[in-house]
């Protein structure tokens, strides 16, 4: 055999599709921690697949797969706050402290297997999107 067996082999093929009847998008719930019942909800145009971060200082931060970080009140849903870091979202959120000022820090950068289907799904701007860059974005907390 000449050629290298260089390529990645999980058994599965992934495949985008909408649920039955329905559309995809990706959406935030939050809950009542005792009774379930929704309180509020925020819709994307399609899944978010970063992580999502709250901190105790009552806000919720949101970094959909467009390359925007949205920053939400946790009581109300309500948007306070966004920023395009210019590159899909996809990796981790953290927020640290240094000194007396708190952090938050986002990955911006896009590309992987369940990625690879938001261009033929979606269309822009995830066809044109560079899939081999990638960031680590910090911002402060006032």
């Amino acid at each position: 055999m000449t050629e290298p067996q260089a390529q990645l082999n999980i058994g599965a093929t992934i495949k985008l599709v909408p649920p039955p009847g329905g559309e995809i998008y990706g959406h935030l719930d939050a809950r009542d921690p005792i009774s379930g019942a929704k309180k509020w909800e925020v819709r994307f145009p399609e899944p978010p697949l970063a992580s999502i971060l709250s901190t105790a200082g009552n806000l919720v931060f949101v970094p959909d797969s467009r390359g925007i970080i949205h920053a939400y009140n946790a009581t109300t849903g309500a948007e306070l706050w966004n920023h395009n870091d210019g590159l899909g979202h996809e990796g981790g959120i953290v927020s640290y402290m240094a000194g007396a000022k708190q952090y938050i820090a986002v990955v911006a950068g896009f590309g992987g297997m369940v990625t690879n289907s938001y261009g033929p799904t979606f269309g822009e701007p995830y066809k044109s999107m560079p899939r081999d860059e990638g960031v680590l974005v910090v911002y402060t907390l006032k």
